[in-house]
């Protein structure tokens, strides 16, 4: 689909005229500190504003310039991150920051080019940084925008095809001034997609550019973009072991880097059938028995049933029984970096999920 150049000049005009007096207020926006940028846009990923705001101060709080974030040890970095979850952001935010500090001095690259060089960072946020923090003329498209712009093309393929993404991008970039105001108009674009051009109930009365949007004209504003329906969650039972020792401290174990919540703590846990209710016989119970003795390598005794709770992560769902359990008779726990003793005063970083079961020390 062709615009002419007065089209697109009466779009940006609408939008920023809307945006100025209509945008919320975000601590981010209030900034051009590219490393501020760059932590808001990394938090936003997978996770609602509302939810951002309050770890985004606290985190910069704790890590005020890419020079702390760099020397923190991952594990302070996890613990400031701990309840956003997908920790493989920022594990990804640590290694760029040693990165911007080892190999640009500092510096904080300022081209689309070089900032998609750090690590972890992709098309869209390495155009996100430069256009909000550099006022670079870097296109972006992400799901709101993805959105706005599928119904303004009146777009009905799916917006996962490679052709529509081109189309996508060619678009995002057609839009934007030839001087200053890049940034601003790519945060319009993106506050109109989350406030107005929702994915149920557009409000098109209330559009600045409905008059421009070809999806509306025809009436097809509720069918696109296309929505494809998601495959159905699989499910998972995982047992966790509450074992104590003397002074009430629990037994925590390190996740490896083959687990989700890679590097958190959390009980000593396994996998083990789907099943509705943990309504052991014999057997079972036995066999939860060796698993946990042979993962640890300690024998453990499956006492009682405490906890229950349910937990979605990636493409799963995740029922996570806990059991009370003890240490077999005779049994010690040798040294390891990855199992050790906790009170609750006292936790190590862990995982969100941990932080949902009620444990009495």
């Amino acid at each position: 689909m062709i615009f002419s150049n007065p089209w697109y000049r009466s779009f940006r005009q609408r939008l920023i005229d809307w945006y100025s007096t209509n945008h919320r207020q975000l601590p981010w926006r209030e900034t051009n500190n590219p490393y501020h940028i760059w932590v808001s846009e990394i938090m936003l990923q997978q996770t609602q504003v509302a939810t951002v705001i309050d770890y985004y101060h606290r985190f910069l709080k704790r890590f005020p310039a890419v020079e702390s974030l760099a020397r923190a040890p991952q594990e302070d970095v996890l613990e400031h991150w701990s309840g956003l979850g997908y920790y493989r952001r920022a594990r990804s935010l640590h290694a760029a920051a040693q990165q911007i500090v080892e190999s640009l001095g500092g510096e904080f690259p300022n081209s689309v080019e070089a900032i998609q060089q750090l690590h972890g960072i992709g098309r869209y946020t390495a155009g996100a940084i430069a256009s909000f923090a550099f006022d670079q003329p870097a296109p972006i498209l992400e799901a709101n925008t993805i959105r706005l712009f599928s119904r303004i093309m009146a777009i009905t393929e799916s917006t996962r095809l490679s052709s529509v993404q081109n189309q996508l991008w060619q678009f995002a970039e057609e839009i934007l001034p030839t001087g200053d105001g890049s940034g601003k108009l790519n945060q319009a674009v993106m506050e109109l997609g989350s406030l107005i051009c929702t994915p149920q109930n557009p409000k098109c009365q209330s559009c600045p550019i409905r008059k421009q949007c070809r999806a509306h004209e025809l009436g097809l504003e509720g069918q696109i973009p296309l929505v494809l329906k998601k495959p159905k969650a699989e499910p998972l039972v995982h047992v966790g072991a509450v074992i104590q020792d003397r002074q009430g401290r629990f037994l925590l174990r390190q996740n490896d880097s083959s687990q989700w919540w890679q590097d958190l703590w959390d009980l000593p846990w396994v996998e083990i059938a789907v099943r509705k209710s943990l309504k052991l016989d014999a057997s079972e119970r036995h066999e939860i028995e060796q698993t946990f003795s042979e993962r640890l390598g300690i024998r453990v005794q499956v006492e009682q049933q405490l906890a229950s709770v349910r937990h979605a992560v990636t493409k799963y769902k995740v029922h996570y029984f806990c059991l009370r359990s003890s240490l077999a008779k005779g049994s010690k726990l040798k040294a390891s970096t990855n199992l050790g003793w906790f009170s609750i005063q006292e936790l190590p970083p862990v995982s969100s999920r941990f932080k949902k079961i009620r444990l009495e020390s």
